[in-house]
């Protein structure tokens, strides 16, 4: 008797505690799964929208909200409004804009928004490692970065133009028909230049000019002679994404930002002689800056990386993927050289290439894509140098 009512008891415990387990997991959710997949929308001038996904109810944003993956947001003909990533990361949509969002994570580290029409100037300050991206779509283009300042203009049924203002944007069209990467046509553009997939797949590139730079819409994003800070503006008007939104201060005109130098650009025709060296102004841009001080090479011969970054010659010009061969990089001051772009690849220094000495740099053929692609550097200071066509990767 004794034995059947200690088992009744132990039953009785344990259905309680199943009991309290649920309701007090119903009751005080994973503040985890809460702020996971969300961000934040703020009104930077009226008015901005919002359409939940599944939804067809539009509510004006009056000051700032959290939106998920799959909501709609617009502009109208006199908005303008902001998404704020958690890890800070954000996006200005400009007039008569909508921009849907597609995939967001809690770490701000996988970000897909896709552009329906108009513009969006995106803002991506952290370095994202492998894996890690954020990118915008259009209908027949997709711009990816890892760490970088981009705006996207679509409108339906035309070309899509990118304006890149800091770092380097991978450009790539999509297949009309199955909406699938074109790899092979990606184009590498780096800061102070402009790329445009055209309603027929094609892509070109230039050299951003006075149309571009001198618009309000470039100013808004990167600066003009008022003096004022659009950064600390929207600092200020936007709350953390993982907090409740709070009562933000809603712009309702541009805010004045300071003036930005444009990148000095020299642009030949000549991929092998003449190379395109793009210098961006950083604060590690002063008299003397040195950012990664003396490379002594494996010969024991020591330079001065302060050097100005450039980039002469690859070598060879074609090569096999499916060969052991190396490919070889041949300039200045390359001791400082973070990234380098071939196509749709990135090349980190820490794992895909080697630094021969502080004129050359090495890696190998068979972690490149297949096509002809410009070769991109990048290095500490933000300086950017590129071979326009320069190599070609054969099967």
């Amino acid at each position: 008797m004794k034995a059947i009512v200690m088992v009744a008891g132990i039953g009785v415990l344990a259905i309680g505690g199943v009991l309290y387990f649920l309701i007090h997991s119903s009751a005080t959710p994973n503040l985890d799964s809460v702020v996971s997949e969300t961000a934040t929308a703020t009104t930077l001038k009226k008015n901005l929208a919002v359409t939940p996904a599944g939804s067809t109810q539009t509510e004006d944003i009056a000051t700032s909200t959290i939106v998920a993956q799959g909501d709609l947001l617009t502009t109208s003909q006199d908005g303008r409004g902001l998404i704020t990533m958690s890890n800070g990361s954000t996006a200005v949509l400009d007039y008569r804009s909508s921009l849907v969002v597609k995939t967001i994570d809690s770490s701000g580290t996988h970000t897909s928004l896709s552009l329906i029409a108009g513009s969006a100037w995106a803002r991506v300050e952290k370095v994202f490692g492998q894996g890690e991206y954020f990118e915008i779509k259009t209908q027949n283009a997709v711009a990816v970065v890892r760490g970088t300042s981009f705006g996207l203009t679509y409108h339906q049924n035309g070309p899509t133009t990118l304006l890149v203002g800091k770092g380097v944007v991978l450009l790539t069209p999509l297949d009309p028909k199955t909406g699938q990467r074109q790899e092979d046509k990606t184009l590498t553009i780096p800061a102070g230049y402009k790329g445009v997939i055209s309603t027929e797949g094609t892509g070109s590139q230039s050299v951003m000019d006075a149309s571009d730079t001198g618009s309000d819409w470039f100013k808004y994003n990167n600066g003009d002679s008022a003096g004022a800070s659009r950064d600390n503006t929207i600092k200020a008007a936007t709350p953390s994404a993982s907090q409740q939104p709070a009562s933000p201060v809603v712009q309702d005109s541009a805010p004045a930002l300071p003036k930005v130098e444009n990148p000095v650009k020299t642009l030949t025709t000549d991929p092998q002689s003449s190379p395109i060296q793009t210098s961006i102004p950083t604060v590690a841009d002063t008299p003397g800056a040195n950012a990664c001080g003396l490379f002594t090479d494996t010969q024991g011969i020591t330079s001065d990386t302060s050097v100005s970054l450039a980039l002469q010659r690859v070598s060879p010009a074609s090569i096999s993927q499916s060969s052991s061969s190396m490919v070889s990089l041949f300039g200045s001051g390359l001791h400082c050289v973070t990234n380098i772009y071939v196509g749709n690849k990135t090349l980190n220094g820490e794992s895909d290439f080697t630094v021969v000495s502080n004129d050359e740099i090495s890696f190998p053929a068979n972690i490149l894509p297949i096509g002809t692609f410009d070769v991109v550097l990048m290095d500490t200071l933000g300086n950017i140098v590129m071979l326009p066509k320069a190599l070609t990767v054969t099967r």
